[in-house]
Formats: structure tokens, sequence, C-alpha cells
């Protein structure tokens, strides 16, 4: 295969390297995600192996542009030398880099879904009794609301205690009344059910004990 040869081959490499990313990505999907939280700069941050995925499908985009780009200019100097006709050659580059770029989006969101935490408008409230530090992450989209509680430890890695969900999308603003124990918290919330009493409460149960915390201390 001369250079020539080559330069015609890549958008249908392209498109062979985009069908072997939508393989993987059926396969991906069936994988747990296995998510970790953290609590950095008032919000709670999720990671996992996601991440690296959204990287590399992002990656492959950006080189796909690219080298679409590359190629047409190619084909123009060459029209402008030699008076060829690259009529054919241009729209093979750009129909091979539209149906790369779906079958990449598509396999992201094979994996990733179609919906990131940020279309939930997440804010966060953070409340403490001294000795643990919850924080409750309030989410809402349409008539969906609700929000998350977390336990955060020392080194702002979050766990899940529970969740609760709201009509209507409402939100409660961080006005919650807690009660505070040594293992557990009562959070009373407005479930805005447009009840009469439409208050709720929810216990969650800390992950770390008062008694967890004094062994790790001493």
């Amino acid at each position: 295969m001369n250079l020539k040869q080559g330069i015609k081959a890549i958008p249908l490499i392209n498109i062979l390297l985009s069908v072997l990313l939508l393989i993987v990505s059926f396969l991906l999907a069936k994988l747990p995600e296995n998510k970790t939280y953290y609590y950095e700069h008032g919000s709670i941050v999720t990671h996992s192996w996601h991440d690296i995925f959204n990287g590399l499908t992002a990656l492959f985009i950006k080189v796909i542009l690219i080298v679409s780009a590359v190629l047409i200019i190619v084909y123009i100097r060459k029209k402008l030398k030699y008076k060829e006709k690259i009529a054919f050659e241009i729209v093979s580059v750009l129909a091979s880099s539209v149906i790369c770029l779906i079958i990449t989006v598509f396999s992201n969101i094979l994996v990733i879904g179609i919906w990131s935490d940020n279309d939930y408008y997440p804010v966060c409230y953070e409340f403490t009794d001294g000795v643990h530090t919850i924080v409750i992450e309030e989410r809402s989209f349409l008539l969906s609301g609700g929000g998350t509680i977390y336990e955060i430890q020392d080194n702002n890695e979050a766990y899940i205690l529970g969740s609760f969900t709201t009509d209507d999308g409402g939100r409660n603003n961080g006005h919650y009344d807690i009660n505070w124990y040594n293992s557990c918290a009562e959070i009373s919330y407005d479930t805005f059910n447009n009840a009469k009493d439409s208050m709720d409460t929810i216990t969650v149960t800390f992950k770390s004990s008062d008694f967890n915390k004094q062994t790790k201390d001493f």
C-alpha cells in the first residue's frame, strides 16, 4: 500500500476503530461503576472508572476531528497543486467523521448514561454536631426532587447514609430539623406533598461512631 492509498484508507480505519469502541462499550456497560465520593469545595464529587472512559472518548473525538481536518487540508493542497478532483475524497472524509462521531457519542451514552449529575442542579448543605459531619445534597429536575445524605470523614471521603424524595421537585433549601445521637441522626424535612402535615423524618446511622473515632485517635 502506497502513501496515497494509505491516506484514502484513513476514513475507513476511523470507522472500524469507532465500531471497535462500540463493541467495547457494550461489554463495559455491564460492569459496576464502583463509585467513590468526596466532599470538595462545597460539593459532592464522584470518582470511578467512568471518568477514565469519558476522557478516552473525548480524546478519540478530538483525534477524529484533527485527522479529518488534516485530510481535508491535504486534499485541498492537491487540488491547488495538481488540479485533481477531490469532491469524492472530501465527502468521504466528512461522512466518515460524522459516522465516527455518532458511534462514539452513542458508545459514551451506553457506558456513562445520557444524564449527568449537573442536570439535577445539586446543591449541598453541611451540618455538624461537633463530632459527626453530614452533608445533604439536594437535587431536582422538573417534578422529581429529593436529597442524598452523606457522612463526611476526616479525609473528606463521603459515604451515603440515606436518601429521600420530595414532590413536585421541591427543595428544602437547607432547612432541616436534626436530632443528633451517638450513632445516628434524625432528619426532618418537608416532602411538599400538599398534605396538612407534609413533614417526614428519616433516621440515618453513622458509619463511624464515637467509639470508633476515639479508637482511631488513640
